[in-house]
């Protein structure tokens, strides 16, 4: 009896053995497959890295290199020599400093315009009802597809009839109306995040005695902070490019 207690123990001692080799086996594939899978995603991320990097690397290369290397075809990445000299012969052949304090100036005001416009008739869109409201809206969800291209020459025949061209207005102007690039987009986006406002919170403010204005510049407008920012980042980006 004793030896056969002791042979029974014998063989679930080598059969713990043999499941947990088993199960050391069975392991040992996975942990190469996650080593290989978060190898691959390394290579592929560093292969979207470069595709996205390289032309950036090439400009600051070429944008170092001398006439001499340029014109050699043996030199492509590492420069005889470094010429700096190209940045500054392009900032003063380009007034570079002029193009750029009007581009500055010019998506400063769009933006504020666009901003401030948009949230306005955003808000009177969300909250007021008004005869022909969803007709209007109608318009300005249509603006947004509208080519630009078809609005040039009639927009050029107005600012020529007001004596605008070669000015700042044509600019500037439309955008504190809510024209203007991207406007209907900036209103659409305001209106439906008015929407979801809990009309009591103006309530509440109308009973302490806020009017309409007070009530969307004291209590709409610091609720409304991520609209704000989302327009502002687009406008900046779109009026910044445009230039």
């Amino acid at each position: 009896m004793r030896a056969t207690a002791a042979n029974v123990k014998q063989v679930k001692l080598q059969n713990c053995k043999f499941i947990e080799k088993a199960l050391n086996f069975i392991k040992t594939p996975r942990r190469i497959k996650s080593r290989v899978a978060r190898l691959a995603m390394y290579v592929l991320l560093f292969d979207l890295v470069f595709v996205f990097v390289f032309p950036f690397l090439y400009m600051l290369v070429t944008s170092l290199k001398t006439n001499a290397d340029l014109n050699d075809l043996t030199v492509n990445w590492v420069p005889s020599r470094l010429k700096f000299y190209n940045y500054v012969f392009a900032y003063r052949i380009l007034d570079y400093w002029r193009f750029f304090k009007n581009s500055l100036f010019l998506t400063a005001a769009t933006t504020t315009g666009h901003v401030l416009a948009c949230s306005f008739v955003g808000y009177g869109f969300a909250r007021y009802n008004f005869l022909g409201k969803k007709f209007l809206f109608f318009f300005v969800i249509v603006a947004l597809i509208v080519p630009v291209q078809t609005l040039i020459i009639p927009t050029y025949i107005l600012f020529s009839t007001m004596k605008w061209l070669n000015t700042y207005l044509p600019l500037i102007v439309p955008t504190f109306f809510g024209f203007g690039l991207k406007g209907a987009l900036f209103v659409f986006i305001f209106r439906q995040f008015y929407l979801n406002l809990p009309k009591e919170i103006e309530d509440a403010a109308k009973i302490d005695g806020c009017g309409f204005l007070r009530t969307y510049w004291e209590i709409v407008l610091p609720i409304a902070q991520s609209a704000f920012w989302v327009t502002i980042v687009l406008s900046i980006v779109w009026h910044w490019n445009d230039f």
